[in-house]
């Protein structure tokens, strides 16, 4: 059975990859609405930055804030 140590550090880990492939994707579509001017490229680039920040959020809620495991992991 793995410790609360192990499953924070996975914790951890799939944050930083779930924040570093969302704020790729938010670049990429933000870059994309620049050189096309397409509202809903906006709109996308818009979304997945708020979802992003708030995914890293959850997780600094988590590790500094001392929130409990399953709402560092649910937010």
């Amino acid at each position: 059975m793995a410790t609360e140590t192990s499953i924070s550090a996975a914790i951890v880990a799939v944050k930083a990859v779930t924040f570093v492939l969302g704020a790729l994707v938010t670049y990429l579509a933000f870059k994309a609405y620049r050189q096309t001017g397409a509202s809903s490229l906006q709109a996308l680039a818009i979304g997945f930055g708020v979802v992003t920040l708030g995914s890293a959020l959850a997780g600094v809620a988590h590790q500094l804030l001392g929130v409990s495991l399953p709402v560092g992991v649910f937010v």
